[in-house]
């Protein structure tokens, strides 16, 4: 076995005698999960359907109990190495963990012959679940005083995934139907009656396929183009404009780009507070508990906010008016008659966020959104929709990415940006909600965007592409 292939997993254990070392061929996409249990070695594997392998070895000496094991599964997954306990012989020891398996819906993989070399027990075994896993030991010399295992399972990505050969220039958006800032590029694809292909993420991470491509990048939603990642939905739209220019443009108007900032920045933050203060006690823990690590400025609990709650909507009201006003003058959209433009559908995308989740409240808390013109311009956004979509898995998304090369960003001129040069290793991160750090080596910037490689022998190359504003940049020295 040729071990430059492999990339390796470690994890100590608590006496000189064992440790648990994995080893995973580098085509095979893995990350380490982290898990401070000794002996004890967790890895997430991003196959067609993605898979957890937890590596164990259970001496008699071991602290942990089985139980604090239950929150590494997940409905597909082995726990596989040395338990330790024959599960048939060993009385209480085994019922206890026979218990355990059972309280977590694992199922035992034994193989048909002793695995210690030292007595004639089977101490050597897999625990699975939504997995067919078949093993058997291999009987030929060895060094060790156990049998090793030998395990196989059929994963479906070897089997040909139809049609996305030829997929490296389609669209492809990961989202979910909840999202706000989705459903901001959703409309967009409407505007520009775009096809494109929908990859439905979870509203909470992990995201494994996904952060995999990205390098970690947290937010929703993620615009991908074969081997090129656009994250943050101002540079997704700008893209969708340079890639797909035969459209009607969101950026004729130079106006359009500052007013989608200013109509973000000053509601989105103000709509997450008024929602926790009015649902809080509502709202999953699970989300609650999310948000409050994606965005730290604002507590996540209802008794913080719902006492807040006059104030958060007067900030709210204030921009509304302002809004309003400009169809004051009968135009059909927000800047003018010809067609909508990004500002439309940065302004519809929040107002449809208050309509989904304050629709009780809205006559009272909004005034504004009953005015007519208001009423009537939005509406006409409404009527654009979505463009056709197409349903593609997280996994189809990721093997296309794998199969081709990234894009060269030739329409930067990086002659305009001497602050980095080619190859420097930087860190992107997000500089208001969400501030997941994204590392990789420079490609291209301008004054709009910016583009990092990040390398990998398990997939090949990936570009990933932020906006400047709402990023910081940083050198990794």
């Amino acid at each position: 076995m040729a071990l430059s292939n492999h990339v390796a997993f470690y994890q100590a254990g608590e006496n000189p005698h064992g440790d648990v070392l994995v080893l995973i061929r580098k085509d095979i996409p893995a990350t380490r999960v982290s898990c401070s249990l000794p002996n004890v070695c967790v890895i997430d594997l991003l196959l067609s359907e993605p898979t957890r392998l937890v590596a164990i070895f259970a001496p008699e000496s071991k602290t942990w109990r089985w139980s604090e094991l239950t929150n590494l599964t997940n409905n597909r997954c082995i726990i596989m190495g040395d338990f330790n306990v024959d599960i048939e012989k060993d009385g209480e020891k085994g019922d206890q963990l026979l218990e355990w398996i059972d309280s977590c819906h694992l199922r035992p993989v034994v193989p048909d012959s002793n695995t210690s070399l030292r007595s004639n027990r089977t101490i050597d075994y897999a625990l699975t679940t939504g997995i067919d896993l078949t093993i058997q030991t291999y009987e030929e010399i060895t060094n060790s005083d156990h049998k090793p295992l030998i395990g196989i399972f059929t994963d479906n990505d070897a089997k040909k995934l139809d049609g996305i050969t030829n997929m490296s220039k389609e669209l492809i958006l990961y989202h979910y139907p909840q999202s706000t800032f989705a459903e901001k590029v959703r409309m967009a694809m409407g505007l520009k009656k775009l096809k494109w292909f929908s990859v439905i993420t979870n509203r909470i991470p992990p995201r494994p396929h996904l952060d995999f491509l990205t390098g970690g990048y947290r937010r929703i939603p993620v615009l991908q183009v074969g081997a090129d990642m656009y994250c943050d939905t101002h540079l997704i739209l700008r893209t969708l404009d340079r890639l797909r220019p035969d459209s009607p443009s969101f950026f004729s108007n130079r106006l359009t780009q500052p007013l989608c900032w200013w109509w973000d920045k000053a509601i989105f933050e103000e709509l997450l507070r008024l929602r926790v203060g009015l649902h809080g006690d509502k709202l999953p823990k699970e989300w609650l508990s999310d948000r409050q690590k994606f965005a730290p400025q604002i507590t996540f609990t209802k008794a913080d906010n719902e006492k807040d709650i006059p104030l958060t909507v007067q900030r709210i009201n204030a921009h509304l008016a302002w809004l309003t006003n400009m169809l004051d003058d009968g135009r059909m959209f927000l800047l003018g008659d010809s067609m909508p433009s990004a500002f439309d559908i940065t302004a519809y995308h929040l107002l449809w966020f208050i309509k989904v989740n304050f629709e009780n409240e809205t006559k009272d808390f909004f005034p504004e959104l009953s005015q007519p013109r208001l009423v009537s311009w939005f509406q006409r956004i409404a009527t654009l929709g979505h463009g056709t979509s197409i349903d593609i898995t997280a996994e189809e998304a990721f093997k296309i990415a794998k199969q081709v090369e990234p894009s060269e960003p030739n329409y930067i001129d990086n002659k305009r940006n001497s602050k980095w040069h080619k190859g420097q290793c930087l860190q992107v991160l997000p500089n208001d909600m969400g501030r997941e750090p994204v590392q990789g080596t420079f490609i291209a910037a301008d004054d709009y965007e910016i583009v990092l490689r990040r390398s990998n022998e398990s997939i090949g190359n990936i570009n990933v592409h932020f906006p400047r504003a709402g990023f910081d940049i940083t050198e990794i020295k």
